[in-house]
């Protein structure tokens, strides 16, 4: 489980992952 003080840069970690996969898909499709 996550802890709660490490939520917040576990949210952006995902959030920068996410963005870096939608450039990838956006710049291949």
């Amino acid at each position: 489980m996550i802890k709660k003080g490490q939520t917040r840069q576990g949210e952006k970690s995902v959030q920068k992952q996410i963005y870096l996969i939608n450039e990838i898909f956006g710049l291949t499709a």
